[in-house]
C-alpha cells in the first residue's frame, strides 16, 4: 500500500479543538523559493503551489510561529505547513531519517504562545520527486503525460507502481498531488499515535 499523509486530523478525545492559526514571527513565506524550480512534469514546480519534492532555499524561512487561540489544548504533533510541508516532532523526524537518511529537509521552528515557547517542531519538506503512478491501472486510466486528479466519489481509483517507487519511502509525484509514503514508513509512524497525523491508503501493483 501507498499512503497519503496529512496533518491536523482531529482527535475525538479533544472535542472542541478549533482550526489552528499560526502567525510567522520572523522570516517571510512570500519570499521562499525552491533551490531548483525547473519544470519536469504536468504538476507545476514551485514553493507556493507545493507538492514539489524539491529542496527549498531556507533564507527566508521562519524560525518562530505564534499560535493564536486554543490555549487549553496541546499543539498538534503533526500539522499542515506552508508549501505543502508538515510541522512534525523530533520523534517523527528520527523515524523518517531512519528510513531515508539525509534526503528530506527538517527545518527547526519554535511554536510560541503567551510569550513563551510551547512546542518545538520541524518544517518537514519531502525531497523526492518521482513519477510513480501505475497509469494504466488507475481508474480512469491516465495518459502518459497527463496529471491525475481523482474525484474520490467511489469510482475513481489511484494506483501506484511498486517498480517506479523503488526504494523510496517518502515522495511527491510529478503527475498528481499528495505527500506519499511507503507502507513500511507509515507503519513505523503510526505506532507512535502522533496527535494530528492522518492518512489515506492507495493500492500499488
Amino acid at each position: 500500500m501507498v499512503y497519503h499523509i496529512s496533518g491536523g486530523a482531529p482527535d475525538p478525545k479533544l472535542v472542541g479543538i478549533l482550526t489552528e492559526v499560526l502567525i510567522p514571527v520572523d522570516g517571510d513565506f512570500d519570499k521562499v523559493e525552491l533551490i531548483d524550480p525547473s519544470q519536469d512534469g504536468r504538476w507545476g514546480v514551485s514553493f507556493g503551489m507545493g507538492w514539489s519534492g524539491r529542496p527549498i532555499d531556507t533564507t527566508h524561512m521562519p524560525t518562530r510561529l505564534r499560535r493564536k487561540g486554543n490555549e487549553e489544548f496541546p499543539f498538534y504533533e503533526v500539522f499542515e505547513a506552508w508549501g505543502k510541508g508538515l510541522l512534525v516532532t523530533e520523534k517523527f523526524k528520527q523515524i523518517v531519517e531512519r528510513f531515508e537518511p539525509d534526503v528530506h529537509q527538517f527545518l527547526p521552528v519554535d511554536i510560541e504562545q503567551g510569550g513563551k515557547v510551547i512546542a518545538k517542531r520541524y518544517f518537514f519538506y519531502i525531497c523526492n520527486r518521482l513519477d510513480t503512478l501505475a497509469k494504466d491501472a488507475c481508474i480512469p486510466a491516465v495518459g502518459e503525460d497527463e496529471h491525475y486528479m481523482p474525484n474520490y466519489d467511489g469510482n475513481d481509483k489511484m494506483v501506484f507502481s511498486t517498480k517506479k517507487i523503488g526504494s523510496c519511502h517518502a515522495w511527491h509525484d510529478k503527475y498528481t498531488i499528495g505527500r506519499f509514503m511507503s507502507d513500511e514508513l507509515v507503519a513505523a509512524l503510526a505506532e507512535q499515535n502522533f496527535l494530528g497525523m492522518g492518512y489515506q491508503k492507495f493500492d500499488q501493483v
